[in-house]
């Protein structure tokens, strides 16, 4: 029987969350491929069954953190379904964080097909009102061939604040995007934490990438009630992934709960997918080892030392499991699924 697997990490072997507090809102994605997403709590606001946006392929990885990895992903490419996932509304003063992963292998200039320019592909939802959208990032091509830029809007279709330098198409990135509620009218604002891969962010930036932008005209705050996923044009290639949401840094990203896993190298295997439960363990080639398989539970399933870079799997039943690679002095952690 074939099998597909993934590489896990989990906080499940490493420790529980330091400062108490739980997200708000977890979404890996951990679906079957072509997954409609309606089917799994995200909730239609614009265009509901045109087009959906449906579970992807392939899930995004990002070294050390918490959702890397972690099922597969949700595809943005094209022009219709706009979904947004709930969670517990939020009014006291502060922070809310929404981070997630994000890759793009091609977008499209503002105001393509003659539309208003607005290319932004996430926000924070209010269902109190379907168009109050706040916090709007985009993505757009750069200033340089095959490269984007990013931007950032309080609730206008044009961003506010762009990059000033573009990124990579086809990189895995890290976003963090914040909403900060402020007591009193009209006065709330929003900022972007942007990271390429083996950069720092254990602890909040001094200043954000982007912003603070605040609200213009007549724009109005709002109770952050969910996070949305945008299409905007069949043009566009974006890949969201590994979303979470909390009121404390730590507990979005993932550096509070699982600081333990984040001092632990991650492996990357390969095959990824794998068939028939084969992978292929690199970083400790010829070197004996000691490879541990847990489960969802935390229950040790398989157990074996060996020499060799080739691991079977196939005797496993299906469902998410987690491995432990330790040799020559040095322990890995990787994430699997099978199937």
């Amino acid at each position: 029987m074939k099998r597909t697997i993934y590489i896990l990490m989990t906080i499940l072997l490493f420790g529980g969350t330091a400062s108490g507090q739980t997200p708000l809102l977890v979404e890996n994605f951990e679906y079957p491929q072509g997954t409609l997403l309606t089917t799994q709590g995200w909730l239609a606001h614009s265009s509901g069954g045109t087009n959906p946006i449906l579970v992807t392929s392939y899930g995004l990885t990002f070294t050390g953190y918490i959702g890397s990895g972690v099922g597969l992903a949700a595809g943005l490419d094209n022009d219709g379904e706009d979904l947004n996932k709930r969670f517990d509304v939020q009014t006291s003063e502060g922070p809310v964080y929404g981070s997630f992963l994000v890759s793009a292998s091609a977008s499209i200039e503002p105001g393509a097909d003659g539309d208003a320019p607005r290319p932004y592909f996430f926000h924070f939802y209010d269902p109190e009102n379907n168009t109050a959208h706040r916090g709007r990032v985009f993505i757009a091509p750069g200033t340089q061939t095959g490269k984007m830029n990013v931007g950032l809007s309080f609730n206008g279709n044009a961003a506010q604040v762009k990059m000033a330098t573009d990124l990579n198409f086809n990189e895995t990135y890290l976003f963090v995007l914040k909403y900060t509620i402020i007591d009193g009218t009209n006065n709330d604002h929003v900022s972007l934490y942007v990271f390429p891969a083996g950069t720092d962010y254990v602890t909040e930036p001094q200043n954000p990438t982007l912003g603070p932008v605040y609200a213009t005209g007549t724009q109005t705050d709002i109770a952050p009630t969910g996070v949305a996923l945008r299409q905007f044009h069949a043009d566009q290639r974006i890949t969201v992934d590994g979303i979470r949401v909390a009121r404390e840094w730590s507990v979005a990203t993932g550096t509070t709960s699982d600081r333990k896993v984040s001092e632990t190298p991650q492996m990357l295997v390969y095959p990824n997918p794998a068939t028939d439960g084969i992978i292929n363990l690199p970083g400790l080639s010829g070197v004996e080892k000691n490879v541990e398989i847990y489960n969802m539970a935390g229950i040790k399933v398989l157990e074996l030392k060996t020499g060799e870079d080739v691991i079977d799997l196939s005797s496993l039943s299906s469902g998410l499991f987690y491995v432990k690679v330790h040799g020559a002095g040095l322990t890995y952690t990787s994430k699997v699924v099978v199937r």
